[in-house]
């Protein structure tokens, strides 16, 4: 079946397909916010789900208004940043976007705006236990603007400059993963590491955060194939496979270097395995994601261990996972990349060092990553300076409220039994005690340790 808008023609399986992707993309939010209650202390937890929707709400407005034109406005031809032709959706509704196959642009903007609001919510992290919510949101309004606007517009639009220059980037590697992780590195810096670093507070929750992300994320990297094709199955196959065969490894290195069975660290991996095929799932055969899982376990939980030793607060794992694991999954694009190498037919051409001896991709893939990373990180710090710098908008909260707990002293929310250190009450109002939720760790020999992934 088959529905028209003017002299284009859409497959209504392809839009079908876009509404699906989308909605499963949606999951990721909450899913998130599961996460990282579970790593983070109980009394910090409520906050943390609470701020990744906020940052939904407030960057699904934002996009709706002037962000998906900034990224994708047809009209501006700097190759940096669109202009103001789609203000509040307009020119769009019911227009083709120009894409293979092709889809109304109206779809493509309810995507694209997910994309935006689970990138932000991935950064929203970063402020677990002692950041104070509502500059957070200011933060991150500021921040989709002048990173993530850009950035998108760079590889997603016709007219950026990544996109001529011929850089390979399927879904988002650099707007995406490498912008949240070093956004999230240059925050936490401007924040300054926790008072009291802790281990994760309830595995049940960061499983159930993970299995969310796992099934969204499936949405998130095969929509970015704009249509129910044969190249939307490999990316949801290279997602899932990657996901698996790091996790795979990440388990091995935990018991390895940790002597533990690791559930966080189970879910560490599948994580950083989805994170790491967000540039190369839709562009790469299917083999090659069982290598680039397990290179990706290896670097990013390398990286994971240094920076818990070097006192440096990468809070969540959110730049060794998604930082790291964004640029490895760019520089994996230089050499194993290639439409040739794919059953169907992919909407671009291109050629990587294994398929078509394209060595040029060895200098144009880590330029884009780079500048994805400077820019990212230099122009976050900036914006989290200057609004720390104004009065009422600190972006820290104060040592005794973080000691006591964020949820109690700023959102005045009652906690949630599973999420409280607090004895549960009775009817009659007395207190039973109640065992620790506590990260799950198999003792498997003398000198066995419950320890999740460092934080």
């Amino acid at each position: 079946m088959e529905t028209s808008s003017a002299t284009v023609t859409f497959d209504a399986g392809d839009i079908a397909f876009g509404i699906s992707a989308t909605s499963m993309t949606v999951l990721m939010v909450p899913g998130l916010g599961l996460l990282y209650a579970g790593l983070v202390r109980r009394d910090a937890a409520l906050t943390s789900i609470w701020i990744c929707l906020v940052a939904a709400l407030a960057l699904a407005l934002q996009w709706f208004f002037f962000g998906y034109s900034l990224a994708f406005s047809e009209t501006a031809s700097n190759g940096f940043i669109g202009d103001y032709r789609h203000f509040a959706f307009a020119n769009i509704s019911g227009a083709e976007r120009s894409a293979n196959p092709p889809i109304p642009e109206l779809l493509q903007a309810f995507f694209q705006m997910e994309v935006c609001i689970v990138t932000g919510a991935i950064v929203a992290g970063v402020v677990a236990e002692r950041g104070r919510p509502s500059p957070t949101v200011v933060f991150l309004i500021c921040w989709a603007t002048l990173v993530y606007c850009p950035m998108a517009c760079w590889i997603w639009n016709a007219n950026g400059w990544a996109k001529k220059w011929g850089v390979i980037d399927f879904a988002g590697g650099g707007p995406v993963e490498v912008n949240s992780g070093f956004t999230a590195l240059a925050y936490s810096w401007v924040l300054r590491p926790r008072h009291r670093r802790t281990s994760s507070s309830s595995a049940l929750l960061v499983t159930l955060g993970t299995t969310c992300l796992w099934f969204g994320w499936l949405g998130f990297n095969g929509g970015s194939a704009l249509g129910a094709s044969n190249q939307a199955i490999i990316t949801c196959w290279n997602t899932n496979a990657s996901a698996v065969s790091c996790a795979t490894v990440w388990i091995i290195l935990e018991k390895y270097r940790r002597r533990v069975w690791s559930l966080n660290g189970c879910c560490f991996g599948l994580i950083t395995g989805m994170i790491v095929s967000r540039s190369s799932a839709g562009v790469t055969p299917m083999w090659s994601s069982l290598v680039l899982g397990p290179v990706a376990a290896i670097i990013c939980h390398s990286v994971l261990a240094f920076m818990d030793r070097s006192g440096l607060d990468d809070t969540m794992g959110i730049f060794a996972m998604h930082g790291v694991g964004g640029c490895v999954g760019l520089i994996f694009n230089a050499i194993f990349a290639s439409s040739d190498a794919l059953a169907g037919a992919p909407r671009d051409k291109f050629r990587s060092v294994m398929y078509g001896h394209e060595y040029r991709q060895l200098y144009v893939q880590p330029a884009y990553m780079v500048v994805c990373a400077g820019y990212s990180f230099g122009v976050s710090a900036l914006l989290a300076f200057a609004i720390n710098s104004v009065p009422g908008l600190q972006l820290r909260v104060a040592k005794a409220v973080e000691d006591l707990g964020i949820d109690q002293q700023l959102s005045n929310t009652s906690d949630i039994p599973v999420l409280t250190d607090r004895p549960a009450e009775t009817a009659s109002g007395t207190s039973t005690p109640r065992t620790e939720d506590t990260a799950v760790a198999v003792d498997d020999g003398p000198n066995a340790k419950s320890l999740s992934p460092p934080l």
